[in-house]
């Protein structure tokens, strides 16, 4: 936090000060400085005022800020539930896709010196079960399975 001197070189924060003082005092401060010789209190004030329409740097009372803590958590567990909804139903993944993903971690794990047996195996299996089901999907309708009830 900056501090400012008096004329007696005590040191003191914004803490105590109106908004006018702090501008006046925020003034001198920049007046101080090389570059800052031209900054007077209308250019500190519009400083202040810059952010006041935008949503976080708005200045609320307690009670405002305890009723919007209040309401956001059941806004946030609403939307989270349907980004869920939403995710699951658009993320069918095709057998030919499952496939090819599969296969390219089987290459990586047997690339790897340290992959275990066993996970090689298991996502051999998995590529089989998958094949076995993209394969049932293709296979050609007989006349009988059509007319069967």
């Amino acid at each position: 936090m900056p501090f400012i001197t008096n004329e007696n070189d005590e040191m003191h924060g914004f803490t105590g000060l109106s908004e006018n003082e702090i501008a006046i005092e925020l003034t001198k401060l920049a007046n101080q400085v090389h570059g800052g010789e031209e900054v007077n209190e209308k250019n500190i004030r519009e400083w202040f005022d810059c952010d006041l329409c935008e949503p976080g740097f708005e200045m609320l009372s307690s009670d405002e800020i305890v009723s919007l803590v209040g309401v956001q958590p059941k806004e946030r567990e609403e939307s989270e539930n349907e980004e869920e909804v939403d995710s699951t139903a658009s993320k069918k993944i095709s057998h030919g896709a499952a496939l090819n993903h599969l296969e390219s971690l089987l290459d990586y794990l047997e690339s790897e010196e340290n992959s275990l047996l066993s996970d090689k195996l298991i996502l051999r299996r998995l590529c089989t079960d998958i094949r076995k089901k993209e394969n049932a999907m293709k296979k050609q309708i007989t006349i009988l399975n059509i007319f069967k009830c």
